[in-house]
């Protein structure tokens, strides 16, 4: 999106087809995990839901982007109307990030740098929208897989895949010792109840985390060994590994606002300096780092996870979820292994 503008001589402007992607990606539904219960909730408070590039908050693809588009609207800011009605969902997402106050605040610092000068007029009379199959907003009538037929395909599939299992060389390791985190001992702000989660599932997140931690404990080297978690959510796993650990730096890679916001209340509870919170896609994340764990990262989350720490040649303890989800995308393919594609 280096030209978002491209004029011709006829006094006509055309919008790019990358513009137009932009365009059809904000007038789709997003492809999130949490797509229901965010949608619930706003429903429950009966205020509309904001729509990002990648979902329902605000990223650095957002940033990157808005940037380059603001810059092209400025510049034909006295032919907005045409925006309106050829990119309306463009334009609702760019008003959006406009009232976000660090937002606005950078854009006219950005302005005053760029804009100090008096622009050349021009005064296009017709926007040209390119010709582009891909972004047709007719469906084909192809009726899409429902979930559920798709675990049914999985069930039928699964005595194969487990028969393969039985001749692929794997090893289970049992603890050794008990559990070595006693609750009862720890701060409040470290116990996965005080991260919004009902009584029972806590329960069941405490000996997650249990398991997790011992096996991050054999694996780091020394001091300052960096930790990160992928798909932190509000920092169970994460702010328990900081507190136990206070040798190694972690940090908690998430892409939801509201989740990271509670884990860094409780990183301010507990007083904790080795903790660093990252807002982003963890695909975005390109860092060193010594360990990775991640515990029910969502969907291909967990593979996508696995290869990140494979890349740059870390440890890592992951504790995969909701697996009758998976699908192939752009970023991975499956099945990942020869021996199960052979099979299927």
């Amino acid at each position: 999106m280096m030209q978002l503008i491209s004029s011709t001589a006829s006094g006509q402007v055309e919008l790019p087809v990358e513009l137009l992607q932009l365009e059809q990606t904000l007038c789709d539904q997003p492809q999130v995990h949490n797509r229901q219960k965010v949608m619930q909730q706003a429903t429950k408070a009966m205020e509309p839901v904001d729509r990002y590039v990648e979902g329902y908050s605000m990223l650095l693809s957002d940033l990157l982007i808005f940037a380059a588009f603001h810059h092209a609207f400025k510049s034909l800011q006295c032919y907005g109307q045409q925006f309106h009605v050829n990119l309306p969902a463009t334009m609702k997402w760019y008003h959006l990030m406009s009232q976000d106050p660090s937002v606005c605040y950078a854009m006219s610092q950005r302005d005053r740098c760029l804009f100090n000068q008096q622009q050349q007029s021009h005064v296009f009379t017709k926007v040209i929208i390119p010709l582009c199959a891909c972004l047709s907003s007719v469906k084909d009538g192809t009726p899409k897989k429902s979930r559920k037929l798709s675990h049914q395909k999985c069930e039928s599939k699964l005595d194969v895949v487990l028969d393969k299992v039985k001749h692929v060389q794997f090893s289970v390791m049992h603890g050794e010792e008990p559990p070595s985190l006693v609750w009862d001992k720890l701060p409040l702000a470290v116990d996965p109840s005080e991260g919004h989660l009902p009584l029972d599932r806590a329960q069941r997140k405490r000996q997650q985390i249990e398991n997790m931690v011992d096996h991050v404990r054999h694996l780091i080297s020394g001091s300052n060994d960096v930790i990160v978690d992928f798909c932190a959510g509000g920092g169970h796993l994460g702010i328990t590994l900081a507190y136990c650990f206070p040798q190694c730096k972690v940090i908690l890679v998430e892409n939801k606002e509201e989740s990271l916001s509670l884990a860094r209340q409780r990183v301010k509870l507990l007083g904790l300096t080795n903790v660093t919170c990252l807002q982003c896609n963890l695909n975005y994340f390109d860092a060193k780092f010594d360990i990775g764990v991640a515990l029910h990262a969502c969907g291909i989350a967990t593979d996508l996870v696995l290869e990140c720490c494979v890349r740059h040649k870390a440890h890592f303890v992951l504790s995969p979820c909701c697996y009758g989800s998976i699908h192939n995308t752009s970023q991975i393919q499956y099945p990942k292994r020869c021996v199960l594609f052979m099979s299927i």
